[in-house]
C-alpha cells in the first residue's frame, strides 16, 4: 500500500487528511516453486556413496582436503593433494553449486549435500 498526505487543516481541530492506495502484491509462487526443484536435487552424502560406490569415509575425504604422501628416489617424501575440496568442515567453506553443509544450533557441521554436476565428476573421479 502507498499512501500521502492530501491536507493539513489546523484551523478548527487539527487534522490531517491521508490518502492510501492498495496495490496488488505479485506473486513470488513461480520463484519459490522453481527455488525449491532446485534446492531439492542436492543428495546427501550417503546416498551418494551407495551411488558411487564408495565408503561415506572415502566420500568426504575425497571431496575435501586429501593428501597422499609419495616417497620420491633418493628418500624425500612429497605430498598431493587429490582431493576436490567442494567443502572445507573446519573452515565452514563449501563450494557453490557443488556442495553444501548445514550446521545446527551449536555451530556443528551436521550434514553436507552434493549437487548433480558433483556427483557426475565424482563418477568421474572414481
Amino acid at each position: 500500500a502507498t499512501g500521502k498526505i492530501e491536507n493539513v487543516d489546523l484551523s478548527k481541530q487539527p487534522r490531517i487528511h491521508i490518502q492510501v492506495e492498495q496495490h496488488e502484491e505479485p506473486s513470488l509462487l513461480g520463484a519459490i516453486r522453481s527455488h525449491k526443484e532446485r534446492a531439492d536435487v542436492y543428495k546427501p552424502l550417503p546416498v551418494v556413496a551407495r551411488e558411487i560406490g564408495v565408503s561415506m569415509s572415502l566420500l568426504s575425504r575425497i571431496i575435501s582436503s586429501f593428501q597422499i604422501e609419495r616417497k620420491q628416489p633418493g628418500g624425500t617424501l612429497s605430498k598431493f593433494d587429490i582431493g576436490l575440496q567442494m567443502k572445507s568442515t573446519n573452515k565452514g567453506t563449501e563450494l557453490v553449486g557443488y556442495a553444501r553443509g548445514y550446521q545446527d544450533d551449536t555451530g556443528r557441521w551436521r550434514t553436507w549435500e552434493l549437487s548433480p554436476p558433483a556427483v557426475a565428476l565424482l563418477k568421474d573421479y572414481v
